[in-house]
């Protein structure tokens, strides 16, 4: 990943903070483009499985009375350099941790050596 002040600060984070947290599994959900000859032929639906570390944790009140997060909603800050294979994640993929399978909505935020990102899910 991006390194910080010449610095690997990614593979820092992720060498000392992945064994503390939780297994967790990205499924990247990608449809086909629609072939021209056959407008009528359904799209194909590949799914690609990324592994890595997170945790998942409730917005504060404050955070979600002042932003359209809904009730219910959480976030899930993800170790970017601990995903096999890495992956871009982007909103309506899938995220499974702690046995729960989320629904990504969005990204929150990254923090400026690309180590982690926080992303808001839904059940």
């Amino acid at each position: 990943m991006a390194e910080l002040f010449n610095i690997d600060i990614s593979g820092i984070i992720n060498n000392a903070l992945s064994p503390l947290l939780f297994d967790l599994t990205i499924t990247s959900i990608v449809d086909s483009a629609v072939v021209p000859s056959d407008p009528t032929e359904a799209p194909t639906r590949t799914e690609t499985t990324h592994t890595g570390k997170g945790v998942i944790t409730d917005f504060s009140d404050f955070h979600r009375l002042k932003t359209t997060i809904r009730d219910g909603d959480r976030q899930l800050l993800v170790i970017i350099d601990s995903l096999d294979p890495i992956v871009v994640i982007e909103p309506g993929f899938q995220a499974t941790i702690e046995g729960v399978t989320y629904t990504i909505v969005g990204p929150v935020s990254t923090d400026p050596a690309d180590a982690t990102s926080i992303f808001q899910v839904r059940p």
